[in-house]
């Protein structure tokens, strides 16, 4: 991993041989999602993006909607972040997940349902 002190990348392994550079550091949480970095910026959330898009630009029949393939990114995101769950449990996904999965697939009208309590959801 790589760490950036007033624009210049170094080794991790550096900084922490050089503990005064400690008060130097940049702080690159995501402030959403809390990790380092973000899960929309890790190898697993872009796969996650870009295969559920080619799978939506692949789709000759016109039958494959923005609203499926956010659907199925939910999904997958929450099996990345949360693990495999039961049958019928809801998590409610960090923002920066959501702002990069309706980016890549706006709903036309704007409007989005948002998140649902397992029991609001019949």
């Amino acid at each position: 991993m790589l760490t950036i002190i007033n624009g210049v990348v170094l080794p991790e392994y550096y900084v922490k041989d050089h503990p005064e550079l400690k008060d130097y550091l940049i702080d690159t949480e995501c402030d959403d999602c809390g990790q380092d970095p973000c899960w929309t910026e890790t190898e697993e959330g872009d796969n996650i993006l870009a295969s559920v898009k080619s799978e939506f630009e692949a789709d000759v029949s016109g039958l494959v909607t923005p609203k499926m393939c956010r659907h199925k990114c939910y999904k997958e995101f929450n099996r990345l972040i949360f693990g495999v769950g039961k049958k019928g449990e809801r998590n409610d996904l960090p923002k920066c997940i959501l702002a990069s999965i309706r980016s890549v697939f706006p709903e036309p009208s704007g409007v989005y349902v948002g998140f649902r309590e397992a029991d609001k959801a019949k």
